[in-house]
């Protein structure tokens, strides 16, 4: 995994609030981006199965958005199911 500074027009120093995380190898795209401020994951996924990843969320988005689910981290006993949901983005991204 490549973690990348985020990076924004907003902030004097031109850095973003979340990092970027991208497949090493891949020209897919970031497949994450962590918000440490909000506690929060984005991920670059369209649908999976919220029944069966409790800590994720569908987002409101605009039609055609790939970034559709996130996912709020609380407690670190939440980090196994966490982890299964980033996982899923990270094999989407392929190789």
């Amino acid at each position: 995994v490549k973690v990348v500074a985020g990076k924004s027009a907003r902030t004097e120093d031109g850095l973003g609030r979340a990092v970027q995380l991208h497949r090493m190898g891949s020209s897919y795209g970031a497949f994450a981006y962590i918000n440490p401020r909000a506690s929060m994951i984005i991920l670059r996924l369209q649908e999976i199965d919220l029944d069966q990843h409790p800590h994720a969320t569908l987002r409101n988005v605009r039609a055609g958005d790939k970034y559709k689910i996130k996912v709020r981290f609380a407690d670190e006993k939440d980090l196994p199911a966490i982890t299964a949901v980033v996982r899923l983005a990270y094999d989407a991204a392929g190789s």
